[in-house]
């Protein structure tokens, strides 16, 4: 036999307005192992946090067709990814009866809209396979859809929300002034002109550290309804040039439960978002972390790195021109030295704290969120002490040239 392919998925690869009940099937070519069919082989996730989502497995009688039943609904308006694991990825992949690994891992994403199906497409599609559909639990597309999926509701903002409504933005995003706009999409036509408030958008803002010496605060701005459904918050320039952001800043929007659409409907409910101003000191950057140990820090949000990186840029000036006294370069020069440090004790520390992550997971098989790859832990823990090591041989190194 040859090696299995997929013939057909449903949800299709980025797909959109997915129904919140929709069941998953795959189609492949050939009689498949049931056995290689379980939860560390097909796995299916929320993109924006990485939430494995828990779901029932069934595969039909001629063991070709697939059926994922998620245990929960799901989100509105949310991208999902379904990620099959093939012998690229692992030797704990999916198989056909003959024990012939799929080649190559597959895996794709799909949208959801803001309803729910009554019969979906894929729940017809298992039909006709004679998929034998989980018993065990009571099927999603018998759960009602949502008392108030006509509410007024929250789509996007920018800088971008993440889970829990709490956002951030790279530290390294932009330079020190930016005009740049914050913005609010809703799920229909929000109220123009004069009868957009002022104080639906209000803003928090605080020295990242604590640190008495940065000053914590907001440009002025205007909001306004420039694109229907957008409500933007746009900066009004001290002068021409300058739009006197200050670094070293957490900015924290709250959208107020009184926010109004064209028809004078409210929001209800409370709604915050978070970004992070451009830090100083900053002597590394996000890209070249990733760059570096990728592999092993994929779920670790920008800002979380961009932060660590601010501290140990705090650090090696500290170092350089209070401990050793040297007070040859300030704070917005470093020298070559202090860069490479700062990039190497950053590493250090993520990899730290990834160890001590999944060490606190115990043994056994566990899931790489970033790629999907299925392997022993005791391999990866390998992988990232090795890493570790380097890390901190380099920051040793480059400490005595500080």
């Amino acid at each position: 036999m040859t090696a299995p392919v997929i013939l057909s998925k449903s949800p299709s690869a980025n797909e959109t307005g997915v129904h919140l009940n929709a069941w998953i099937t795959v189609v492949f070519d050939q009689a498949m192992d049931s056995s290689s069919i379980n939860d560390n082989t097909i796995l299916l996730y929320r993109v924006s946090d990485y939430q494995i989502l828990e779901k029932v497995i069934a595969i039909s009688d001629d063991n070709k067709t697939v059926t994922l039943t998620p245990e929960i609904v799901f989100d509105k308006s949310t991208l999902y990814n379904i990620s099959i694991v093939g012998r690229d990825q692992s030797t704990t992949c999916v198989k056909n009866s003959a024990l012939e690994a799929m080649d190559v891992s597959v895996d794709w994403n799909f949208e959801t809209g803001t309803t729910s199906g009554d019969t979906p497409e894929s729940v017809q599609e298992a039909n006709e396979e004679n998929v034998d559909l989980p018993t065990a639990t009571s099927p999603v597309s018998l759960v009602p859809p949502a008392a108030d999926t006509d509410a007024l509701s929250i789509q996007a903002t920018y800088p971008d929300n993440y889970t829990a409504n709490l956002g951030t933005i790279n530290g390294d995003w932009a330079t020190a002034h930016m005009p740049f706009p914050i913005t609010i999409t809703f799920n229909r036509p929000m109220a123009s002109g004069v009868a957009v408030d002022q104080s639906w958008v209000t803003f928090t803002a605080e020295s990242v550290d604590g640190d008495p010496t940065n000053v914590a605060a907001m440009p002025s701005g205007t909001l306004t309804n420039v694109l229907g459904n957008t409500l933007t918050w746009t900066a009004s320039p001290v002068d021409s040039n300058d739009y006197d952001w200050k670094i070293n800043n957490e900015i924290t929007v709250t959208v107020s439960d009184h926010t109004k659409d064209s028809n004078g409907v409210e929001l209800g409910n409370q709604y915050k978002f978070m970004f992070t101003t451009p830090y100083r000191p900053y002597y590394c950057t996000v890209p070249r972390i990733r760059a570096v140990i990728g592999s092993f820090i994929r779920e670790i949000p920008d800002d979380t790195i961009a932060r660590n990186i601010y501290l140990n840029s705090l650090e090696a000036y500290n170092i350089a021109n209070t401990i050793y006294s040297q007070y040859k370069w300030d704070m917005d020069s470093p020298t070559f030295a202090a860069k490479m440090w700062t990039c190497c004790k950053t590493q250090y520390d993520l990899l730290y704290a990834k160890l001590l992550d999944m060490a606190a997971q115990g043994p056994g098989m566990i899931k790489r969120l970033g790629d999907f790859s299925i392997q022993e832990s005791t391999d990866i823990q390998a992988g990232v002490k090795g890493a570790l090591q380097k890390a901190l041989d380099c920051s040793n190194a480059w400490l005595k040239l500080i």
